[in-house]
């Protein structure tokens, strides 16, 4: 079957790494303002980080095009599409494509999040953090929205907490303060040797404690290795 042909406009070189090797998509990218080219494409995906360039892109789509906003954070994307659809009409939806797998809406929750979590609670409680204490709903969203967006683990503060702060209604600051209580209330257990059989290597030694992001980007890549 022939691949259908993709428009990416982004500066994301995470987005661009996930979307190169996709089998059922020819995928080009685009770094400018340029607008969409009228023809040759089946679907077309904005990066709603561009700023002012994305209404611009958005409004040059033809009609019969799929459309797809994506961004870092959802709800950029979210507020990229419903101002599309308030001026040209509806369109196809919040592509997560920064997962690199394929082209799905956001709001869709994937199969693999149940195994996901399931994964992460195991993970967590052999740590010795306990289930009932915020730092471990919001560490587990943490890596949960590392693995949907890499790039987040390389700016927690800016990004990664304020995301987990705003899915539970709180500060950014309260949450890195219950990830990092999370983290040693499971030191203070002593269960250190049972994250290294986790890892099946001696991550960490008596007495060494991993900061919020060490912790974050080590449980992170684990759960990206395992579900690729």
């Amino acid at each position: 079957m022939k691949p259908q042909r993709l428009a990416v406009f982004t500066q994301s070189e995470t987005l661009k790494q996930n979307l190169k090797n996709l089998r059922e998509w020819e995928t080009d990218f685009y770094d400018g303002d340029r607008t969409v080219p009228t023809t040759g494409y089946d679907a077309v995906v904005i990066d709603a980080e561009r700023g002012a360039a994305v209404e611009r892109i958005a409004a040059s789509v033809p009609r019969g095009i799929v459309l797809y906003f994506t961004a870092a954070e959802p709800k950029k994307a979210r507020e990229a599409g419903e101002k599309y659809a308030a001026e040209h009409g509806d369109y196809a939806g919040i592509a997560d494509v920064l997962l690199g797998r394929k082209i799905r809406y956001a709001d869709e929750k994937p199969a693999s999040d149940k195994a996901l979590d399931e994964r992460l609670a195991n993970i967590f409680i052999a740590s010795g953090i306990p289930p009932h204490i915020k730092g471990y709903q919001f560490l587990r969203e943490a890596v949960k929205q590392s693995v949907r967006s890499p790039e987040m683990i390389n700016n927690i503060t800016k990004q990664l907490y304020p995301a987990v702060a705003e899915k539970f209604g709180t500060s950014p600051s309260k949450v890195e303060r219950a990830i990092r209580h999370a983290i040693e209330v499971a030191w203070s257990r002593g269960k250190i040797d049972n994250i290294n059989s986790i890892y099946g290597i001696k991550v960490f030694s008596k007495g060494e404690k991993p900061t919020n992001g060490e912790l974050i980007a080590l449980v992170s890549d684990k759960m990206m290795i395992e579900c690729s």
